[in-house]
């Protein structure tokens, strides 16, 4: 157990990335930044982890990335990764195509590309921690697992 939680462990692993999602309903953007980083750990609550019952958006990024686990940030105690080696990538997307929304605010993927480029090119973080931006979520994506500490390996639903 880490020292500074009790009841909690440590996840260490390669391969890793974070995704911040935003939403602008009313430009009908979704925003992603990816981060991809080469190592990463999180504290999580052992109790948590014992019990993963992961909701279908993390079903979805464990299926689409082919990862071994997918945690929402709203799990993670404490988290850090790599210096250095960290590459970054804005996707942009149309947040909804239902026949309610404008016709003007469906993008296409050129247009969407260029919106993409726009945030890339300055800073995306400042922009989109603005209103009307808001986030909808925070995931780590672990690709392998090296190690998770001080945990019950009898569990097998992880």
């Amino acid at each position: 157990m880490t020292d500074q939680y009790p009841n909690t462990c440590n996840v260490k692993g390669g391969l890793v990335t974070v995704i911040y999602k935003f939403t602008h309903p009313a430009d009908n953007l979704y925003v992603e930044i990816i981060e991809n980083h080469k190592y990463f750990s999180a504290i999580i609550d052992q109790e948590m982890l014992s019990e993963l019952n992961q909701l279908s958006e993390e079903k979805r990024l464990k299926r689409s990335y082919e990862a071994k686990l997918v945690l929402s940030f709203e799990n993670i105690l404490d988290w850090g990764g790599g210096s250095g080696n960290v590459s970054e990538e804005v996707k942009v997307y149309n947040y909804s195509r239902a026949s309610t929304v404008d016709k003007k605010l469906i993008r296409s993927d050129d247009e969407l590309k260029k919106i993409a480029e726009e945030l890339q090119e300055g800073d995306p973080w400042e922009t989109l921690n603005e209103d009307p931006y808001e986030p909808k979520g925070r995931y780590l994506i672990f690709g392998e697992i090296h190690s998770i500490d001080d945990f019950i390996e009898s569990n097998k639903k992880v």
